[in-house]
């Protein structure tokens, strides 16, 4: 019985964002991003310039790591960056840091791997939590700063007083050099995307991760001046303004967006049962341009991450929270008119159940058309979450079975415009409907041939077999028929 309520699901969801723009590249074939998150050394800013040692350890990223990405069949990286990068000083920012990350762009266009550039901040800044903005835009002054040297537990730093504060003094725009802190975080958006947002690696960018506004008043006193007019739709309107001016001076760009923090996780006693999974005011008419705007709400239930704290293998690949969570993110695409990005999801690869939630992640994403990020590529802080091991003297070892665990064939690039797709993993055969067909271009299919997938599989064109190229991970082939199977 619960089979058949989930395919009903999934196909009125199919139904229901049909409407919706869908993800195209310059040549105008239809995208399915399959991705994972990378922090990157000296990208996701941790570093201070004053002699303290760094909050943790990120690895560098290099072409080995693009190299392993590509065979494994993921064709995007969400890339963390930070405020605090790009703009050190009030008056200053640094195109050296700008070129760090077109490096990094560089390198994944030679793998043809995309990017989603995400300003990343983790309990608001590195000076008081883990990253996001520089010491100068943390109100009021008079903080007390990072030691350097270890995180910590970013718990604790995420619901601790100054950074309520400091989040306060954002969502109210307090001023900075007679210069509003939004308008401050804007402008270091606008002096990015004019370096980025030409390059062929480009993808979007992704305004602002996790936005830390409903959880103020639940760490902060009543009678707190810093939790007084604090409200939702604060960040709609701060939306808006990004949005706006990014229009103007890059009409074209896929902006995506992430309703509050609250939506991403249920925590028994911060969240309010009526709301679990939902962004909370997402409002029914937009107050700002829809046109290719991304919805990029994050999944994590509790069972995800309860490893982590207590070692008890709570992942279930039936969490009705996971369901929860995708239904409402759907809805809330479909309500402002976007595509849907799950920007982040992950757990520990030792669970073992990790395979089967993995996959029922990805079945719904297949089934219903939307995008995804696993969290995490290579990190040794991270332990038991991504794809490598951190070993001292031998220094990071791939986790094999974790990677073929994820292998998975999805239509990375089609042209024309899809219907749908099914994968078979057990038979490794994939089946996809079109509803149009575009001579144009070729189709490009993730068929990751070194992680359990023939070789020289069958393609069909309808009932005509056709040649394709391999590139990478893909398949590279002309088809003129709505229906293709590859065996």
């Amino acid at each position: 019985m619960k089979s058949v309520i989930t395919s009903i699901f999934l196909l009125i969801s199919t139904h229901l964002l049909s409407a919706i723009p869908v993800l195209r590249d310059i040549k105008e074939r239809q995208i399915i991003y399959r991705g994972v998150n990378a922090r990157v050394k000296n990208i996701f800013d941790v570093n201070f310039d004053d002699g303290r040692d760094p909050l943790e350890p990120i690895p560098a990223f290099t072409k080995e790591d693009a190299k392993e990405i590509s065979k494994l069949g993921l064709n995007m990286i969400r890339l963390p960056i930070n405020w605090s990068g790009i703009q050190p000083y009030p008056e200053k920012f640094d195109d050296g840091y700008i070129g760090k990350i077109l490096s990094f762009l560089d390198l994944c266009q030679t793998y043809e791997i995309d990017v989603i550039i995400d300003m990343h901040q983790d309990a608001y800044s590195k000076e008081i939590g883990e990253d996001g903005a520089p010491p100068w835009a943390i109100l009021p002054h008079g903080f007390t700063p990072s030691l350097g040297g270890e995180l910590g537990n970013l718990i604790l730093k995420r619901i601790s007083k100054q950074t309520q504060y400091a989040f306060s003094s954002f969502w109210k725009n307090k001023k900075v050099n007679g210069v509003g802190l939004q308008d401050h975080y804007i402008n270091s958006l606008l002096f990015l995307l004019n370096r980025v947002a030409k390059h062929k690696a480009f993808a979007g960018i992704e305004i602002f991760n996790e936005p830390w506004l409903l959880n103020i008043k639940k760490f902060l006193p009543a009678n707190d001046p810093f939790s007084k007019d604090i409200h939702i739709e604060q960040l709609w309107s701060f939306y808006t303004k990004a949005i706006n001016k990014i229009r103007i001076a890059h009409p074209e760009v896929w902006i995506y967006l992430e309703p509050d923090v609250s939506k991403s996780v249920v925590i028994p006693f911060l969240n309010d049962k009526k709301f679990q999974f939902q962004a909370v005011g997402l409002p029914k008419n937009p107050p700002w341009k829809t046109y290719k705007t991304v919805y990029a709400p994050h999944l994590y239930t509790l069972g995800m991450v309860i490893g982590n704290l207590f070692g008890i293998d709570w992942l279930n690949p039936m969490d009705k929270g996971i369901q929860k969570s995708i239904e409402f993110s759907i809805e809330e695409a479909r309500q402002i008119n976007a595509e849907l990005f799950i920007g982040e999801f992950g757990f520990t690869h030792r669970s073992k159940n990790y395979e089967k939630t993995l996959h029922r992640i990805y079945d719904f994403a297949d089934s219903n058309l939307f995008h995804t990020a696993q969290w995490v590529w290579k990190e040794p802080n991270q332990d038991s979450w991504g794809f490598w091991d951190f070993k001292e003297g031998q220094g990071y070892v791939l986790r094999k079975k974790a990677a073929l665990d994820s292998a998975r064939a999805y239509p990375s690039r089609i042209s024309g415009t899809l219907n749908s797709y099914q994968l078979k993993r057990k038979t490794k055969t994939l089946s996809i409907q079109l509803k149009e067909v575009s001579l144009k271009e070729k189709h490009e299919i993730v068929w990751p041939t070194q992680y359990g997938y023939k070789a020289t599989p069958q393609v069909l064109c309808g009932d005509q077999e056709v040649k394709w190229e391999k590139r990478f991970s893909k398949l590279v082939f002309y088809c003129d028929n709505k229906v293709i199977k590859i065996l």
